[in-house]
């Protein structure tokens, strides 16, 4: 199977009309970004499979099939990314409540720390021991 990168390059140079170009989504300059990316490759790769392209595409092993491949690659690709998007939002809202927890514990402590100075007020190395 060929490289998927390769696919806009060869697709430049072997179809000089710029609406052929165009119409495999390879017109302008190459996607910036994952969304974007994968937006640009799945349209140039679901186009491709088609006719009049499939003859000049398949000549360099972009085969439907091989189109198909890269197709399903990409879906993969989008589920990791999702799959990590998820990820990335579970753990800000552990985060959150490890953070939560942390302040009402803290604020437990600073309530028991001051009982036990009015209990122990009179037994300073009690006090002490206890680092209070």
């Amino acid at each position: 199977m060929p490289d998927a990168p390769i696919l806009p390059a060869f697709v430049r140079a072997n179809f000089p009309d710029q609406s052929a170009r165009v119409a495999l989504g390879l017109g302008g300059d190459i996607a910036e970004g994952l969304n974007s990316f994968i937006t640009q490759a799945t349209a140039s790769y679901t186009i491709g499979k088609n006719a009049p392209y499939t003859e000049k595409l398949s000549k360099r092993s972009y085969t439907p099939a091989a189109l198909d491949t890269l197709l399903a690659d990409l879906e993969d690709l989008t589920a990791a990314e999702t799959d990590q998007t998820e990820a990335e939002g579970e753990a800000l809202g552990d985060t959150q409540d490890r953070d939560e927890a942390y302040n009402a514990l803290k604020a437990y402590m600073k309530e028991i720390k001051g009982t036990l100075r009015g209990a122990l007020k009179g037994q300073p190395d009690l006090l002490a021991k206890l680092g209070l």
